[in-house]
């Protein structure tokens, strides 16, 4: 074990806050015991707070302790479902490689002079709750972990999984007492799936808990960097608890929540309370190609997710077919002007109707088809209120909606039908997974094809119609900017290919 001193490490010390801080605590206690680590239980400084301590007869590596740790949290959260993701930033050592000349964040140390004659950073008995009467003794009797045992905990465990990954109920090996859930798991739909967390078992809490969770790769990078992750969170939360005990979950999880339950053996019931929107007189103008009719048909057989397709394929035409097929209130989101600029013009030309707009220098809105601007939608306090005559949301470019503004604003639209469009669904900061939670998953995937090849030819009409869109069908003319003579050409052309102009579909 080659470790630098400031990561080799003597113990690992859980830190419980809140007034549910004993009971955590006592849950992580169990899961120790339940894995034969030694743990000793420390009221806090201020008396609020609990600390649970595992102490080790010679040093680990910083990654080893936290692994221990984290481990023990797991499975205390499977006891006690109410635990809140938090108690993962709340481990020390509080990262697995620690900053450079320090030793990270910093815990109160046990058996604190003066609040000691208030029985405060005392060690307790787990009999009484009390502080024990003869702490040093208590501490020189009590067993400590041996780095091998450590290591064996470490390799034995399994990661963390959060998100996506999750697809079956939680179980903890630290009880045998293992409650079902009812037969009958009842839930809201509507900006959020709302499910009441007093029907749920602890273990089904922590696992939806866990499944609208993901890796933070902010903090990982830091990590990496021998940063400090102070106030970095280790997991991003997707879903909140209210103050009536009632879990407010992603939209895009309804289905994967709905499998886990399914296979617990009990049934998910949905009670639909969406916004109904209103009925729209429209008419889509223009012809589909044979792909783009295919990837319509795709979008259309769900409720929500995500078109995926290149620069060209023409989505807001397809996009303009599926607000046509749904023939109901629609909100456009957009992330900047010159996209609203475009979608007004295509909503009238393929549509027949003038949409509104909230954003770009405009106020006022239709309540048919309506366009906004997600900067100006996020400065609104009113948001479910301002969209709650719309059942139909499309979100352009919705990889943005990763910025923590855009997935505010957009996590509190009711609306029941939703739609992405994106040619890059792959975030480079990681954070794609916050845009499924909102929008579904990827529902259609188009290719860029390139002409004369065979794969082209398969994906080719017979018989084109010649009022089939494509994107180039409508390409505006090209026109200079004023004030600017026109630049010819001197000698002969420059070898290579030449670029053709691009749409503005084409994205």
């Amino acid at each position: 074990m080659s470790t630098s001193q400031g990561e080799a490490h003597h113990f690992v010390v859980a830190d419980f806050d809140g007034p549910m801080a004993v009971l955590d605590a006592l849950a992580y206690v169990k899961a120790a015991r339940a894995s034969a680590v030694p743990a000793a239980l420390e009221i806090s400084q201020a008396g609020r707070g609990a600390h649970v301590w595992v102490f080790l007869t010679g040093a680990v590596p910083a990654a080893t302790a936290r692994t221990v740790g984290t481990v023990l949290l797991r499975e205390a959260m499977v006891l006690r479902g109410s635990m809140d993701l938090r108690s993962y930033d709340r481990l020390f050592p509080n990262q697995d490689v620690l900053p450079e000349g320090g030793f990270g964040n910093l815990i109160a140390a046990p058996l604190q002079g003066r609040r000691r004659k208030d029985g405060l950073t005392t060690f307790l008995d787990l009999g009484t709750l009390e502080p024990h009467a003869d702490q040093w003794a208590f501490l020189s009797t009590l067993d400590r972990l041996t780095p091998g045992d450590a290591e064996h905990i470490a390799r034995q465990a399994k990661q963390a999984v959060t998100g996506a990954d999750i697809a079956t109920m939680s179980r903890s090996a630290a009880t045998q007492v293992h409650p079902p859930l009812p037969p009958v798991v009842h839930a809201e739909a509507g900006a959020g799936l709302s499910i009441d967390a007093r029907q749920l078992t602890p273990a089904a809490l922590a696992t939806f808990k866990h499944a609208a969770a993901m890796a933070n790769p902010k903090f990982y990078e830091l990590q990496r960097l021998r940063k400090s992750t102070w106030d970095t969170p280790r997991f991003i939360q997707g879903y909140d608890l209210t103050l009536d005990d009632r879990l407010i979950l992603p939209r895009g999880l309804r289905h994967t929540i709905a499998t886990i339950v399914e296979h617990a053996g009990s049934r998910l019931a949905v009670t639909d309370v969406r916004n109904s929107g209103t009925e729209i007189d429209t008419a889509f103008t223009a012809e589909l190609t044979g792909k783009q009719a295919n990837a319509v048909g795709a979008l259309l057989a769900h409720d929500d997710g995500i078109l995926v397709a290149p620069p060209g394929s023409g989505k807001t035409v397809m996009a303009c077919a599926v607000i046509a097929e749904r023939n109901t209130s629609t909100l456009v989101l957009v992330d900047r002007k010159a996209l609203a600029d475009q979608w007004r013009t295509r909503i009238q030309q393929f549509l027949g109707i003038k949409p509104g707009q909230l954003g770009g220098g405009r106020r006022k809105l239709t309540g048919t088809v309506d366009i906004a601007l997600l900067p100006s939608l996020a400065r609104h306090d009113d948001i479910a209120t301002l969209t709650q005559g719309y059942r139909h949301v499309i979100v352009d470019e919705c990889h943005h909606l990763g910025a923590a503004a855009y997935e505010y604003s957009v996590k509190r639209i009711a609306a029941q039908f939703w739609l992405g469009l994106t040619a890059t669904p792959t975030r480079r900061d990681g954070l794609g997974q916050l845009v499924t939670w909102q929008l579904g998953p990827v529902r259609h995937t188009l290719t860029d094809e390139e002409h004369g090849t065979l794969a082209a030819a398969m994906h080719t009409d017979a018989g084109p119609s010649s009022n089939a869109v494509h994107p180039r069908d409508h390409l505006p003319a090209r026109r200079r900017r004023p004030g600017r003579a026109r630049r010819t050409r001197r000698g002969p052309p420059k070898a290579g290919p030449r670029r053709a102009p691009q749409h503005p579909d084409r994205r």
